[in-house]
């Protein structure tokens, strides 16, 4: 039996473009998820002054 050596020509990359998408739908989701919370909790606390202010203000 003779050595043969074969030759294996690697994959083309046809899942890249889809992890790219992944990638950059996640990054897109957590932005919005984080400037959801920021928001809302601004909204919240927005007619709450800070408690220096306060300690500063009985003085």
């Amino acid at each position: 039996m003779a050595n043969q050596t074969t030759h294996h020509h690697p994959a083309p990359n046809v899942d890249k473009p889809a992890a790219y998408l992944g990638l950059l739908s996640a990054v897109v989701f957590l932005l919005v998820v984080v400037v959801t919370i920021v928001t809302l909790t601004n909204k919240k606390y927005a007619g709450e002054a800070p408690e220096g202010a306060a300690a500063a203000a009985t003085h």
